[in-house]
């Protein structure tokens, strides 16, 4: 079983301001541009089962960030993922997308580690029976390096961080704003909010979630909080797309075959 693993040196607080603002892949999103994307974390068993129904039962899809290296374990986020569940996932048109294989910290990893964490991640998911795109990536913890940033802007259309708030006007698809799923009742207040914001002025919110469970974990969600969210964006009249759509409706063709 895996333990929790929190970045919370001084260093990474620090590294952390500076990758922002450098290794850009800009795009500006039109003024009039409004989108929602849910995602998963890490594909414990219960995203892709009470989290896929829930997302499914409003016609939408999710993307589900893998790290190959959880397959068939169990963790502070419950049971993970399967082939089955990668196939069930993938074949109902949700996006499988990445993270590093064994979920390294890429802020915290030299920049050989994480390319190679990338390949033997992208090599295990075909192992395990999956053909589709691989567009998509998520940094682990939400934490990378200039340098990773930069190599992995080359290999994928869209990097996504932690950095909570609405991707708006300028936005960077090697840096992507992402607001969490978790935090009970706070949580969804939070995401009611941010719901109201990008109806009333635009812009691309992306969910983030991990299990999706009665019991779940500190970065989890029960099914109701869940379905609150979602059950709010319909309510808006939001359209809901999988970040690999949006990237293909917003970056250009020639961009895109770049990976």
């Amino acid at each position: 079983m895996s333990e929790a693993y929190s970045p919370n040196s001084l260093a990474a607080k620090i590294k952390r301001r500076f990758v922002r603002y450098g290794a850009r892949r800009p795009v500006t999103l039109p003024p009039n541009f409004s989108r929602v994307s849910f995602s998963f974390d890490d594909f414990p068993r219960s995203a892709g089962e009470a989290g896929a129904r829930i997302v499914e039962s409003f016609g939408y899809r999710a993307t589900y960030y893998v790290a190959t290296g959880f397959q068939d374990d169990e963790n502070h986020l419950g049971p993970l993922w399967t082939k089955d569940d990668l196939a069930r996932v993938a074949e109902a048109g949700h996006e499988i997308g990445c993270h590093t294989h064994g979920h390294i910290d890429c802020n915290n990893s030299s920049l050989a580690d994480v390319e190679a964490e990338a390949q033997r991640n992208e090599e295990a998911l075909r192992a395990a029976g999956y053909d589709g795109p691989l567009r998509s990536f998520a940094f682990p913890y939400g934490e990378t390096s200039l340098g990773a940033k930069s190599s992995l802007a080359k290999r994928y259309s869209t990097l996504r961080s932690v950095w909570p708030g609405v991707n708006r006007g300028s936005i960077d698809c090697a840096y992507l704003r992402a607001t969490g799923l978790d935090g009970g009742a706070d949580g969804v207040a939070r995401a009611r909010a941010q719901i109201a914001d990008v109806k009333q002025n635009g812009g691309w919110l992306i969910f983030y979630g991990h299990d999706v469970r009665a019991q779940h974990s500190e970065w989890g969600a029960s099914e109701r909080e869940l379905e609150e969210v979602v059950e709010a964006v319909a309510e808006a009249g939001l359209k809901v797309s999988t970040v690999g759509d949006v990237a293909k409706s917003i970056i250009s063709e020639e961009a895109l075959r770049a990976r």
